[in-house]
């Protein structure tokens, strides 16, 4: 098969290695590791607190995720903007998210801060009581948001496309309606927020600049406010992964003329080892602005801004997603070339000058991921929520620059095949 010149960019710096310190977790109380990154010259830190399991765990997830950002939004004696106000004379902040995998909760401070910005936060977290006006504009803000993004292709290709993929039984097919706001009541919140509040599902991770007497004074905190548990562990909620047949959904979306297109498989039992070989291929096909699909159908073809393909680990199984918006005009041309550049990965091995560009790029991108005081947060979550240790970390660049053509042209034929993908479209179809 012949296949068009790569546009190929200039060679950049080789990245030899990953630094990083391994730190061990040492005890931080009530069961509860810590792992703790110092820093020097910066005059701030950050604690994290982690929640294992998320969604994917206690389902729920609308309920989770309200919870955690209305978890400083009032006490039975102190309101919201009282809480703020008393961050904020120390030059702290404290913010919450929930995810599929985690949850978290970050408090910044000034270092000398910290502890005071901690204790706060644990206070106010404690006797958190949900107050009916704060979810008033809570449901206010985020069916307004939702509502938003109904009425955008990208929302109803992606959602189409999970509802296939993995089915409504699962927690990546389940989806917030506006309705379902009118559902969230106090109670509701607070017994989630004494859910997850338990020694078995916390681990922790402070970044920044803290010397012993400061870490001393977070860990008594942590002694006095931290030992608020009040649920035993909740055993992880069962998911139905229902996938149908591989079929092509398309979702009419009002008052435009474009279309937004997801295309991908319903999951990829990629072992560990592989994971690096074939984040390299996921490189090459749609993960740079010098990929296969981005020269092919933004450069050479002009039929698109951008398209981006992704690895993701959301669960025990990887996906591998393609995503791009286009004109109405040229949604089936996208989705064919895009199986195009599928089938000559799978039949024609990638040249050698092309994959040293990707492994040179994305080992460069990797770097990036440890640069920063904060980046070790991140890193030690990833581990801890796949189960993985720092040598998942440290092989990482040997494992890239080891990638063969021959092995990426293998991973193409075995997950690749544009036959067995599910594709949705949402838009002027």
């Amino acid at each position: 098969m012949m296949i068009p010149d790569r546009k190929l960019g200039p060679k950049g710096k080789i990245i030899d290695a990953l630094q990083f310190d391994h730190v061990s977790p040492m005890a931080f109380g009530h069961a509860v590791p810590l792992w703790f990154f110092p820093a020097r010259d910066c005059g701030v830190a950050r604690i994290y607190l982690y929640y294992r399991g998320g969604i994917a765990h206690h389902g729920e997830g609308l309920v989770h995720r309200a919870m955690h950002q209305l978890m400083l939004s009032g006490t039975a004696d102190s309101p919201a903007e009282t809480i703020h106000a008393a961050l904020e004379s120390l030059g702290a902040s404290a913010d919450g998210t929930a995810d599929l995998l985690y949850c978290q909760h970050t408090i910044s401070a000034r270092s000398s801060k910290l502890a005071d910005a901690f204790r706060m936060f644990l206070e106010f977290r404690n006797g958190a009581v949900f107050p009916n006006n704060e979810l008033d504009v809570y449901r206010t803000a985020a069916s307004s948001e939702l509502k938003s993004r109904m009425a955008t292709p990208r929302y109803w290709s992606y959602r189409k496309l999970m509802e296939q993929m993995v089915g409504a039984g699962h927690y990546q097919g389940q989806f917030t309606n506006l309705e379902d706001y009118n559902a969230l009541t106090p109670a509701l919140l607070r017994a989630a927020a004494v859910e997850v509040w338990n020694p078995a599902n916390l681990f922790v991770v402070i970044c920044g600049e803290l010397n012993e007497s400061q870490l001393a004074d977070i860990h008594s905190v942590w002694q006095e406010h931290g030992a608020a548990f009040e649920a035993p562990v909740r055993d992880a909620k069962n998911w139905i992964h229902a996938a149908h047949q591989p079929v092509y959904v398309e979702h009419a979306v009002a008052n435009t003329n474009q279309v937004s297109s997801y295309f991908g498989p319903s999951q990829l039992d990629i072992p560990e080892h592989s994971y690096y070989k074939m984040l390299v291929l996921n490189t090459l096909v749609g993960g740079f602005f010098g990929s296969r699909l981005m020269q092919n159908i933004r450069e050479q073809k002009g039929l698109t801004y951008g398209i981006h393909s992704s690895l993701l680990k959301p669960g025990r199984h990887y996906q591998w997603l393609v995503s791009s918006d286009v004109k109405a005009e040229n949604k089936a041309l996208v989705i064919e070339e895009i199986k195009r550049e599928m089938q000559v990965l799978r039949e024609v091995p990638v040249s050698a000058d092309e994959l040293a560009k990707v492994q040179q790029y994305l080992c460069g991108n990797i770097k990036m991921g440890f640069d920063g005081i904060f980046s070790m947060a991140a890193r030690v979550r990833e581990l801890q929520v796949h189960g993985r240790d720092y040598s998942f970390m440290d092989s990482a660049l040997q494992e890239i620059r080891a990638v063969t053509p021959e092995e990426i042209q293998s991973l193409a034929y075995n997950f690749l095949d544009p036959d067995s993908f599910y594709i949705s479209s949402a838009g002027a179809v």
